[in-house]
């Protein structure tokens, strides 16, 4: 069972999963009707839609937390986050016998054009908008491009119902790409490499991807035993840690630089410098070392 059900906001837990009614009541108009007709239209499973209601809010300012959770709930939903369902499965998964990232691609099926994995980077935004009441991010955490909803690379800065969900969106973001580029068989191993293993092949996507592999490790570790399905996750992931900084660190020095760890600043997709394709960014090497040395490896990564 979920031993802290109720730390999740309804409207979070039920909007994510689109189960039951949550509208909120207010006027046609204004901020209450714009949410209104997100949550209407998430109850009908109309991604899409609720996608064109939120984001116009979201990007403005009467942008809230309540807001930042429907988008989150509405880019989900695109991404194909269903709470309760995948919850359970990765409750039920064997994440042993070949780690967890087989059926971490299995979950979130996805082709090149259907924008689940662009959904998965900005339900993760508003995720990680999502602050903790009175905390101060100062740079190089802060996320600063959205002037409404600035953010945090810190999992410990952002309230816990955020990192409940961004232990999902964080996955999403795996999944999908996965299935974008790795060319998975029926059991979920890849076919091909990732690309994103040389300094010069490190884009926003592939920024993105390892950004979302260590904030998975960050959110769960906020989760701790919040959620008793997430703990087999939670021991396989804690378990690869050592392994991404080692991974990290040679990507570094494969720059002529040096990291002994992930850099913290690398949690987000914009973390990396690619103003140029050469450009020595160390978020950007310690990106493409993290893929060349861990997610292609046939003993510890995606295999």
């Amino acid at each position: 069972m979920i031993v802290r059900g109720s730390i999740l906001s309804v409207a979070l837990l039920v909007c994510a999963s689109v189960l039951s009614s949550c509208v909120i009541p207010g006027d046609e108009g204004g901020a209450d009707g714009v949410i209104s007709k997100v949550n209407a239209a998430l109850n009908a499973g109309d991604c899409t839609a609720a996608i064109t209601e939120i984001e116009p809010l979201y990007n403005s300012a009467g942008t809230s937390d309540q807001v930042r959770r429907l988008r989150a709930s509405a880019h989900g939903c695109r991404a194909g986050l269903g709470f309760y369902e995948k919850i359970e499965t990765l409750a039920n998964a064997d994440l042993s016998s070949f780690g967890p990232w087989r059926e971490i691609t299995l979950m979130f099926p996805s082709s090149s054009t259907d924008g689940k994995a662009e959904s998965s980077f900005y339900a993760s935004d508003a995720l990680q908008s999502w602050i903790k009441k009175g905390v101060v991010v100062f740079n190089p955490y802060r996320l600063s491009f959205d002037p409404y909803n600035p953010g945090s690379m810190r999992a410990q800065d952002l309230v816990l119902d955020a990192n409940i969900y961004l232990v999902l969106t964080s996955l999403a973001t795996i999944g999908t790409l996965h299935n974008r580029y790795g060319r998975p068989d029926i059991l979920g191993a890849p076919t091909a490499s990732l690309p994103w293993s040389t300094l010069s092949a490190v884009d926003q996507e592939g920024c993105g991807y390892v950004s979302a592999v260590l904030t998975l490790s960050d959110a769960l570790t906020e989760v701790g035993s919040s959620i008793t399905q997430l703990g087999n996750l939670n021991t396989q992931i804690q378990s690869l840690t050592s392994a991404y900084d080692a991974a990290c660190s040679a990507g570094c020095t494969a720059c002529g630089l040096s990291c002994s760890t992930c850099p913290k600043s690398l949690r987000h997709r914009t973390a990396c410098d690619r103003t140029l394709p050469g450009t020595v960014d160390i978020e950007a090497c310690a990106a493409a070392g993290l893929v060349a040395n861990f997610m292609n490896s046939n003993l510890v990564g995606w295999r």
